[in-house]
C-alpha cells in the first residue's frame, strides 16, 4: 500500500501537550558504521509501534526540512519529503503485520522504515531519512535500516521483499534500490509492486554491507521512554 498524502491540519499532535506523552519503544539494536569519520558515532535502532505515534508526530513537527537543507529543493520536493515522513508515522500506528523501526544518531532520530511482514514476503512501505542539523546528514542512515530489514527478513525466512515506487519518486531513488539488489518486476498487473529482491540476493547484499555496517541486536530489548531520551530539537 502506498499512501500519497495526509491531512496535515489533523495530523500533527498538539506539541503544547508534550508533557503528556509517556509512550515507550523497544531499544532494538546498536549500530557501528565502519566508514570514514564515523568511528565515534552512536547509532541505535528502536522498534516502534502505535504507542509511539504521538512522539513521532511531535518529532515530525520539529523537522524543518527547508531550514535543515538551506532551501536547496523545490517546494514540491519538500512537500513530498515531509509527506513521506508523515505517512511512515501513520503506518507505524497500524497493528501487525506492520513493522516499524526508527534510527537515531547520538539520540537524535534521523531515519524511519515501515514494512508489512507478510507470510511469504515483505512489502516495504516507506524508508525516509532527514538531516539532524543544518546540512548534516547521517552517513548510511537509510542503508542501515535496509540492512536491518534484510537481517529481519532472513531470520523470518522471507522469500522476497517488494516495494512500489511513487509516481513522484526521484530517479535517484530507483538507482538507490537497484544498487541494493532490487530488480524491476515484469508483471503486467498494474497493481503489482515495481521492484523485488529475492532471499538469495538480499542475504548476499546484507553480507556485503557487513563491511560498512554492523548491527548488534540486543538480547534484552528494554522499553525506552523516547521523549525523555531523544533530542528532537532540529
Amino acid at each position: 500500500m502506498k499512501i500519497e498524502q495526509t491531512n496535515s491540519k489533523n495530523f500533527f499532535y498538539n506539541y503544547k501537550k508534550q508533557k503528556n506523552i509517556n509512550f515507550k519503544a523497544k531499544k532494538y539494536a546498536t549500530v557501528k558504521t565502519l566508514v570514514e569519520n564515523c568511528a565515534n558515532d552512536v547509532l541505535e535502532i528502536y522498534k516502534i509501534n502505535d504507542k509511539d505515534v504521538k512522539f513521532l508526530e511531535l518529532m515530525s513537527y520539529n523537522i524543518n526540512l527547508r531550514k535543515l537543507t538551506e532551501r536547496k529543493y523545490t517546494r514540491t520536493q519538500y512537500r513530498q519529503w515531509k509527506t513521506a515522513i508523515n505517512n511512515a508515522i501513520l503506518l507505524t500506528g497500524f497493528n501487525e503485520p506492520q513493522q516499524s523501526f526508527l534510527l537515531a544518531k547520538n539520540k537524535k532520530p534521523c531515519s524511519i522504515i515501515t514494512f508489512k511482514d507478510l507470510p511469504m514476503d515483505t512489502y516495504l512501505d516507506y524508508l525516509v531519512s532527514w538531516p539532524i542539523a543544518i546540512n548534516e546528514n547521517v552517513k548510511l542512515a537509510g542503508t542501515t535500516l535496509m540492512k536491518n530489514l534484510f537481517e529481519y527478513a532472513e531470520r523470518k525466512n522471507t522469500k522476497k521483499i517488494t516495494l512500489t515506487m511513487s509516481t513522484t519518486s526521484h530517479s535517484n531513488l530507483l538507482e538507490y534500490y537497484t544498487n541494493l539488489g532490487f530488480k524491476k518486476i515484469s508483471a503486467r498487473n498494474p497493481l503489482s509492486p515495481d521492484l523485488e529482491i529475492f532471499q538469495s540476493s538480499y542475504t548476499q547484499k546484507s553480507q556485503e554491507l557487513e563491511k560498512q555496517i554492523k548491527i548488534e541486536r540486543l538480547k534484552n530489548q528494554e522499553d525506552i521512554p523516547l521523549l525523555k531520551v531523544m533530542d528532537i530539537k532540529y
